[in-house]
């Protein structure tokens, strides 16, 4: 028998009665084993994993307590995602929380992907696709929604020497990730320009992710936006915001205050650019760099 038992240390209430739900996948990480609730408690608090954390019972080892949103929770939270993602988005694709990171790879050195949940994803994407940097789009409300442990997943990324960078865009808003692209590649392209492999996330990797990656290959790779979208749609079925990219290009490209509105141009202007103005938006990107 297995009972799982999720929330507050003070206030916990059964959830879940079903021993099968507790494989150990990507979206629990048991921390330790105790004979009674008591001793799980004290050692969830002793630890601040308080807010995040579920209780395990399973005859004979007893509780055992585990950071991180429990399978059943993380298929509630995933069902509601996805409706507001669609809402927002317009668009039919799902991320599934309980099914652990998801990603792929884009160019050589660029990965797209969700969020990494536990350490043991920074092990799998150090090891098996040579990660050594991360960039981060997610807010903070983000991270606490699926109950992510993110400092034990820095603390393993600084024990593998892997760059943790992060560049928070609001999700589900193409003004955030307009305001964001600009500062979110010039941190991709630095860490690229110095020979790493980069893995970009957000919540799903269905929209802010991919869109800093499209904008990358749009600016600094000699893609028009199209080509640039294309690409990474083909590899990984997504529905970035492709007029945030556009708007953002014509916020790097534009030379002069009194220049032409954005409004008042036809709808194809900046999803290609002449040569002058990728160069003026690659100076500006990196000009970022000095500074940061």
């Amino acid at each position: 028998m297995a009972i799982c038992v999720t929330g507050a240390a003070s206030h916990c209430a059964p959830l879940h009665t079903r021993s099968t739900i507790w494989r150990h996948d990507a979206t629990t990480t048991t921390l330790s084993s105790y004979h009674t609730m008591k001793e799980a408690r004290h050692f969830a608090w002793n630890n601040h994993l308080h807010k995040n954390m579920t209780f395990r019972y399973d005859e004979p080892r007893g509780f055992s307590v585990t950071s991180g949103v429990c399978p059943v929770l993380a298929s509630t939270k995933s069902d509601e995602y996805n409706r507001i993602m669609q809402r927002q988005m317009r668009n039919p694709y799902e991320y599934h929380h309980d099914l652990g990171i998801y990603y792929t790879r884009i160019i050589d050195d660029l990965i797209v992907g969700s969020q990494p949940q536990t350490p043991q994803d920074i092990d799998k994407l150090f090891k098996d696709e040579g990660v050594r940097a991360i960039l981060n789009l997610q807010q903070d409300k983000d991270i606490e929604y699926w109950g992510i442990n993110v400092a034990s997943i820095i603390q393993r990324c600084m024990e593998l020497d892997i760059q943790y960078m992060r560049s928070p865009a609001r999700d589900f808003d193409p003004n955030s990730l307009r305001t964001e692209l600009p500062k979110a590649v010039s941190l991709l392209d630095r860490a690229i320009s110095q020979g790493k492999t980069v893995y970009i996330h957000c919540t799903a990797g269905l929209g802010r992710a991919p869109g800093v990656a499209i904008a990358y290959l749009f600016w600094f790779h000699g893609m028009n936006l199209d080509g640039a979208y294309d690409l990474l749609t083909s590899k990984r079925p997504c529905g970035p915001n492709k007029e945030a990219i556009r708007r953002a290009t014509y916020d790097l490209a534009k030379t002069n205050a009194g220049k032409e509105p954005l409004e008042d141009l036809p709808e194809y202007a900046f999803t290609d650019i002449a040569d002058r103005e990728r160069q003026l938006i690659q100076e500006r990107i990196r000009s970022m760099q000095l500074h940061a």
